[in-house]
């Protein structure tokens, strides 16, 4: 049996839930029974729209110290589970009482040691490899990297589409589900005024979330200018697009894995390290920081912009070295390594 402990819920949002069910559904396709054990209610609708079962704990999400003996009762009742835990709630204390009833794994990138993990996965960019190898040793399966990278199943096997186009160039811009210091109004004012405006189509993409909507439809005069609300399949716009502009985040490993060539900008102070990392691979053209720095962000924007649109031989290139890190198959290697490594 194969065990993930997440939550999610107003505070945390659902990339936890998200990324473990990513990985919960590819053990279920190599045959393994997979259960989700959560805190509380939150989560429920979108376990079982995704098929899965679950145990809640009627625990606290923030504070595990009230449910372990919870957890080890579950696990006793399957002997030799494997326990995904993925909350940044975790410590040392929580690790070290369940180990001697499963397999722990850890996914997330808190740097704090937890114990004698059987497994660790970082899929950041942005790693200390002293840290992990200091602490952790050889005792340990490290799965560390953006090649990790846990993404949903419709960015696992995305083909190459030749999209490009001769006199004009496909652009996606997003910034996720917010946009708290309305960067998009700001990027779509800086496009309208580039001298390569009207050889390109802007597809805007805004979540639930977002506030600005109002502002971003007056941009709609334009012809070249779409909005896009609430959309199920990011897989086909990205690979529709020829160009993405992005804050860093989940977006831009799921734009490597669609061979979308990206430029992106940190939207706040967590995300400096990590893009300025994604871009010393090779996997984002990194343009600065949009909530500290603002104009001068958006002038870097513009002369990138400039640049890819006008070549599509370095949209290519951008895009081939991406996918060569970041192939949308992060999961088969999680669940690989864990067969080879963990399960005996």
């Amino acid at each position: 049996m194969v065990f993930f402990r997440a939550d999610s819920n107003s505070q945390i949002a659902s990339g936890h839930i998200m990324r473990c069910l990513s990985i919960a559904k590819k053990f279920e396709s190599k045959g393994y029974d997979v259960t989700f054990l959560i805190a509380d209610e939150n989560s429920v609708s979108l376990l079982e729209d995704n098929g899965m079962s679950y145990r809640i704990l009627h625990s606290r999400w923030y504070d595990l110290s009230d449910e372990t003996e919870k957890v080890k009762e579950v696990l006793v009742e399957h002997p030799c589970s494997i326990l995904f835990i993925d909350t940044y709630s975790v410590n040392r204390t929580y690790v070290d009482f369940l180990l001697p009833y499963a397999k722990i794994c850890y996914l997330g990138s808190k740097k704090e040691y937890l114990g004698n993990l059987d497994c660790l996965i970082n899929y950041s960019a942005d790693i200390d490899y002293d840290f992990y190898k200091d602490n952790y040793g050889t005792d340990t399966l490290l799965l560390l990297g953006p090649e990790y990278a846990p993404l949903r199943d419709e960015f696992q096997y995305v083909p190459v589409c030749e999209n490009e186009e001769v006199n004009g160039c496909s652009i996606l811009l997003t910034t996720g589900n917010t946009d708290q210091y309305n960067c998009v109004y700001r990027i779509l004012e800086a496009l309208t005024e580039s001298s390569f405006f009207y050889k390109v189509a802007i597809k805007v993409v805004i979540g639930r979330m977002f506030e600005y909507t109002s502002e971003i439809r007056r941009f709609l005069t334009y012809n070249n200018i779409s909005l896009l609300e609430n959309v199920t399949s990011m897989s086909s716009l990205m690979q529709s697009s020829n160009l993405a502009i992005t804050a860093n985040g989940t977006t831009v490993y799921e734009l490597a894995a669609s061979h979308v060539p990206t430029i992106s900008f940190a939207m706040v102070k967590e995300q400096i390290g990590s893009a300025q990392a994604l871009s010393r691979l090779g996997i984002v053209e990194y343009v600065g920081e949009m909530f500290n720095e603002g104009d001068e962000c958006i002038r870097n924007m513009m002369n990138k912009v400039g640049m890819y649109v006008l070549n599509p031989t370095k949209r290519f290139e951008l895009a081939r070295s991406a996918y060569k890190v970041i192939d949308g198959k992060g999961c088969d290697k999680i669940v690989n390594e864990i067969k080879q490594n963990i399960i005996k």
